[in-house]
């Protein structure tokens, strides 16, 4: 049996933490044994319990942020001593820097599922979000085994010279039900929904805007689910208007996705989204800004995504809004699901990635 060992800086409520599990979930445990080491205490929104029903042993260093970074080598090289592992995984900026620091002789992969410099210098600023990037970016280059949660991404870490293996993110299907027409009273339909980080990155601004302008001459609802440090703003974008709902942080998300008509997402960059495989393993005809990432989805699942321009600002996208019932007319929810299944499916994420780890052990 091979030993995994998958460092983390916590498993805190994610996407990539969602995607973890969805590898483990379907990981062959008769092949493989996995621990999980995390680097600091779990935080409140915390996705541990998922990993412990899936009798997945978890062990953490308990570290603050600070002291992640520059005091916890020697406890880190012990930890791995002591479970000896075939290959180590890791992701996440911590996680990452630390491994290149080892420089340890076991095999080493990693998943990159940003591009650091965009991704970076949205949530941090400028300065720091470069320094960020530069610094993970060479953690990147000391990696043998790099894999990209995306084509996208692939080609971002060509051009930064790093190598890497493409597994795209997988999404447990989310299969339509009867309760899929069903209406909640405060909804006016059509009900288009948008979900994740409330960060600049994710361009909610005008998205909101766009659809306080379209709720001024037509019916809908734009239903938003997450939370961030621009909720604020966009509740006040919003405030003239009685159409569109932030529901907040939310662990129901298939409820929410089985009373909505479309999704919607105007991000300015991904790695490849999970909200947006979930909505089309639901069955959403998606609504997406023309970026990389989306491009990469819409390719697989043409019939249920629309690509706006970014550059166009509202005037496009209200006016997708308007015709989406005519945009999307006679693709069945069914049809949707099954054609994510084809290529975003978890299992066969979960699959791509054993192959991998076997490959890479059988190079020793």
């Amino acid at each position: 049996m091979k030993k995994i060992l998958y460092i983390v800086s916590t498993l805190r409520r994610s996407g990539p933490t969602q995607q973890l599990y969805n590898l483990l979930r379907f990981s062959e445990r008769g092949l493989f044994s996995p621990l999980i080491l995390t680097l600091s205490p779990e935080p409140g929104d915390s996705f541990q319990q998922m990993f412990l029903e899936l009798g997945t042993r978890i062990e953490s260093l308990g570290l603050r942020r600070a002291e992640g970074l520059f005091f916890t080598g020697a406890q880190l090289r012990r930890r791995i001593d002591q479970f000896n592992p075939d290959l180590i995984h890791s992701q996440g900026f911590r996680a990452d820097l630390l491994l290149a620091r080892a420089r340890l002789p076991i095999p080493w992969l990693l998943t990159c599922r940003n591009d650091p410099y965009v991704d970076y210098s949205g949530m941090y600023g400028l300065i720091l979000g470069r320094l960020m990037a530069f610094r993970h970016l060479s953690a990147m280059k000391r990696c043998s085994h790099v894999v990209a949660c995306s084509k996208t991404i692939a080609n971002c870490l060509h051009g930064r010279g790093i190598r890497s293996t493409a597994i795209p993110n997988g999404v447990q299907l989310l299969s339509p039900s009867g309760q899929i027409f069903l209406r909640n009273g405060g909804l006016k339909p059509p009900v288009f929904l948008s979900m994740g980080s409330l960060i600049p990155r994710k361009n909610m601004e005008l998205l909101v805007k766009a659809f306080v302008q379209f709720s001024n001459f037509n019916s809908g609802t734009l239903l938003i689910l997450g939370d961030g440090r621009n909720m604020e703003k966009l509740k006040s974008i919003a405030s003239t208007s009685t159409s569109v709902i932030f529901a907040g942080q939310v662990d129901n998300v298939v409820e929410y996705l089985s009373k909505a008509d479309y999704f919607v997402s105007s991000s300015f960059s991904e790695g490849l989204p999970n909200s947006v495989l979930e909505a089309l393993s639901a069955g959403l005809p998606a609504i997406l800004s023309d970026i990389p990432s989306h491009r990469e989805i819409a390719q697989e699942c043409p019939e249920a995504c629309k690509l706006f321009k970014l550059n166009n600002g509202m005037d496009e996208l209200v006016s997708i809004f308007s015709k989406a019932s005519t945009i999307f007319s006679g693709v069945s929810r069914v049809g949707i699901s099954r054609s994510v299944e084809k290529t975003f499916s978890a299992q066969s994420m979960s699959e791509n990635y054993q192959q991998e780890y076997l490959r890479i052990i059988n190079l020793r």
